[in-house]
C-alpha cells in the first residue's frame, strides 16, 4: 500500500469511531490528520488552514452541516479543493449530485484500509 509524504488531511465523520481508527490509520501510512466532527467545524478548520489542507475526506451523513453542504462551500474558497467523500448509501439513492459536487473519488462504507489509501494516493497525486 502506498504511503503518504506528510500531506495533510482534514478527515470529517461524525461517528467517533470511525474518526479516531482512519486517523490512526492514515498516521500510520505518513500523514497528517485534522478531524472535525461535522462539517461546521470542518470548514471553519478549512479556511483557517486553506492552502495548507492537501486532501478533506468527509462522510456525507452528518448532523449540523452535512457533507454536501460543505463541499458546496469549500468549492466556494477552494474551486479546485480536493475531496473524497464517503458514505453508507450510493450517492445516487441519497439523491446526491456528485456531478455538481465533483469530489475526485467517492467510497462506500464500509471501506478497506486498501481501498481508502488507494483512493487517497491517486487523490494526492492529481495535478
Amino acid at each position: 500500500m502506498q504511503m503518504g509524504r506528510g500531506e495533510i488531511i482534514l478527515l470529517v465523520d461524525d461517528e467517533a469511531a470511525v474518526l479516531e481508527i482512519t486517523k490512526t490509520t492514515l498516521e500510520a501510512f505518513n500523514y497528517r490528520v485534522i478531524t472535525a466532527k461535522d462539517g461546521a467545524e470542518a470548514l471553519i478548520l478549512y479556511q483557517q488552514r486553506v492552502g495548507e489542507i492537501d486532501v478533506v475526506i468527509t462522510d456525507m451523513e452528518m448532523p449540523v452541516m452535512d457533507g454536501e453542504a460543505l463541499v458546496r462551500e469549500i468549492r466556494k474558497t477552494a474551486p479546485d479543493a480536493k475531496v473524497v467523500c464517503i458514505s453508507g448509501l450510493e450517492a445516487e439513492a441519497k439523491g446526491m449530485d456528485m456531478s455538481r459536487l465533483k469530489p475526485q473519488a467517492f467510497l462506500t462504507k464500509p471501506y478497506s484500509t486498501e481501498t481508502l489509501l488507494t483512493a487517497l494516493h491517486q487523490v494526492v497525486t492529481l495535478q
